[in-house]
């Protein structure tokens, strides 16, 4: 009687049960694991060679309005990184430097008194240290003036 329990069945599938659980769910983990790596890990791949230019019938275009001083562009010719292939004149865009310069400092100047006009109807004040060349402490003037007349018509009703 002491021995029934070997004979049940019972027994031998709790062991296997055990089994599987030790063995099949690392292995389904790691290959869950190892299919999430693979979908994400891109492998780099760095040629280093050498180069040449070679021609093709094109026109080149470009994007400045100016002259080429040196044209080093050579067919067959090894190009090294950082080489100069063309160089430009650049005393035309000097001359267009300056104007543009003072059109973006003017900009500047415009954007920090639009921020005080911004700054000074949150605040309901008056910002300006300095006369605005803009108009706008002209406007806020105006609003302000507005708003206390309104104030005014409703503490009169």
């Amino acid at each position: 009687m002491k021995q029934d329990w070997e004979n049940s069945s019972s027994v031998y599938s709790q062991k296997h049960q055990t089994f599987y659980r030790w063995i099949l769910y690392p292995v389904i983990i790691f290959i869950l694991l190892l299919g999430l790596f693979l979908t994400f890990a891109k492998k780099e791949v760095v040629i280093r060679t050498s180069a040449k230019i070679t021609a093709n019938a094109c026109k080149l275009e470009v994007p400045i309005d100016t002259k080429i001083i040196e044209n080093q562009l050579v067919e067959n010719k090894e190009v090294k990184k950082g080489e100069k292939l063309v160089t430009f004149d650049a005393q035309n865009l000097q001359l267009q430097k300056a104007p543009l310069e003072t059109e973006n400092e003017q900009i500047s100047k415009e954007k920090e008194s639009a921020q005080r006009l911004i700054d000074s109807l949150n605040t309901d004040s008056n910002q300006f240290q300095q006369p605005d060349p803009f108009g706008y402490e002209d406007q806020l003037k105006s609003i302000l003036s507005e708003n206390t007349a309104n104030q005014l018509e409703i503490e009169k009703k």
